[in-house]
Order: C-alpha cells, then structure tokens, then sequence
C-alpha cells in the first residue's frame, strides 16, 4: 500500500473514531438542550447542529480541556442562539416598533399627558 493510501485511511479512521466520541454524548446533549430550550421541538435541531458543526472543524478536533466539557460548551451556545431566534420571532412587533424610534405601545407619549 502507498503511503498516501495509508495516510487517508488513517484520517479516515481517525475521523470515524472522532465522530463515533461525539455521538457517545447525544443524549446528554439532548437533555441540556431540551432544558434550555424549555422542550423538545428545538432540542434536536440544538444537538444536530452542534454535532455537524463539530464535525466540521478539523482544527478543532482536539480541545485544550476534557471532550465532553468542550461539547456541551458548544451545545449550550448553539441552544442559546435557536431560543434568541424563537423569542425575537415571538416578538416582532416589539422588536419594529424599538427599531423605528416608536417608544410607546398605547400611542399616549408621557409629554401628553
């Protein structure tokens, strides 16, 4: 076998370990997902990002600290950012009305008063 077919199968085994590491903790990602996001609706969409976004970062492979903590560091930012998400789509009108200078929500300004 060359050395370039050794080396690719080496990284590809390497990268099958590394993802196998990552589904060991999929039901604890679950459930703090499932915590922070106050359900299930979003939690697997919280868990399935974290976990392709892991994937996906060949520099990041090997973090400085323990695995698991580095995993669920990046799962708790990932189910933060999908509740920021639901909670300003649960808002627009709020959200407009601060955008576009209008303080009031009866329409009555304190100096009318």
């Amino acid at each position: 076998m060359s050395n370039a077919k050794t080396s690719t199968i080496e990284h590809w085994e390497e990268n099958e370990r590394f993802v196998h590491k990552c589904l060991r903790y999929r039901g604890l990602l679950y459930q703090i997902a499932e915590r922070i996001l106050r359900g299930p609706e979003y939690a697997e969409e919280a868990v399935n990002r974290t976990l392709t976004l892991v994937t996906r970062m060949p520099h990041k492979k090997k973090p400085a600290g323990e695995f698991r903590s580095w995993l669920l560091r990046l799962l708790i930012e990932e189910a933060l950012l999908i509740r920021r998400k639901r909670m300003a789509q649960k808002r627009p009108f709020a959200n407009t009305a601060l955008s576009s200078g209008h303080l009031s929500v009866c329409g009555d300004s304190m100096a009318s008063r």
